[in-house]
């Protein structure tokens, strides 16, 4: 419900008989959720209740998203350590490449492989689109 002009919306809050919170001085701060509605299906996929409680999921989305950051930030240093090694002055701009993401995932080879049959569809699905004649590129 929305507080009309020039009114408080603490007042309009109190008239309805809502209390406000406040926010706590030491509460950490939270960022959004992003892959919560697809960490739940997978979870549930899991075997998982149905409905896993919130804490769970938003447990499961922050260990991912730390995975996730641990593996680009290795990728990158691999990354840097391939240009320095070849010698590429290009200047500072340093392009992380499907090789690199791969060479951190050498060690693990189920991760490995499933990492090069997801970049092996892609570049299907690449060859594909470029292949098709120009009349079925306008229909899309």
């Amino acid at each position: 419900m929305e507080a009309s002009r020039g009114e408080d919306p603490t007042d309009s809050e109190r008239r309805q008989g809502r209390k406000r919170k406040a926010p706590a001085a030491d509460a950490p701060k939270t960022d959004p959720p992003r892959f919560q509605r697809e960490i739940r299906s997978m979870m549930y996929g899991f075997g998982d209740s149905s409905r896993p409680a919130a804490e769970s999921v938003r447990l499961m989305e922050e260990m991912m998203l730390e995975y996730v950051h641990l593996l680009l930030q290795q990728a990158h240093s691999a990354c840097e350590e391939r240009q320095r090694a070849t010698r590429h002055r290009g200047g500072a701009d340093v392009k992380l490449k499907e090789q690199d993401l791969l060479f951190v995932l050498r060690k693990d080879s189920r991760r490995h492989r499933r990492a090069q049959e997801i970049l092996e569809v892609y570049q299907e699905q690449k060859e594909l689109t470029q292949e098709r004649p120009e009349y079925a590129r306008d229909d899309l």
